[in-house]
């Protein structure tokens, strides 16, 4: 039950830290939600929030590599297919 406890308070840092981007009329991107987060971790905050800050940084660095890599095996998913395909189309 606690990490399930945990992943909803991380989550739930996480759209404070998107409110805070947004009510800054800023684009939302990962490297801002990484600013913000690590600006609690700089911060004089408790420690229960140092703590989920640090959990919301982990879960934000491995979404940003779940994205990184979908890119890559899209990218290179195209590219093999497009370097394979030969034209059997008939020209009249």
């Amino acid at each position: 039950m606690k990490s399930s406890k945990d992943e909803v308070l991380r989550d739930a840092l996480i759209g404070e830290v998107v409110l805070a981007i947004l009510n800054e009329h800023a684009a939302v991107s990962w490297n801002a939600v990484l600013t913000k987060l690590q600006a609690i971790l700089n911060g004089d905050q408790d420690a229960e929030k140092t703590r989920l800050a640090m959990l919301a940084i982990q879960e934000v660095k491995a979404e940003m590599g779940l994205k990184r890599s979908k890119k890559t095996i899209t990218a290179d998913s195209f590219l093999s297919v497009a370097a394979n395909s030969q034209d059997d189309s008939t020209r009249h």
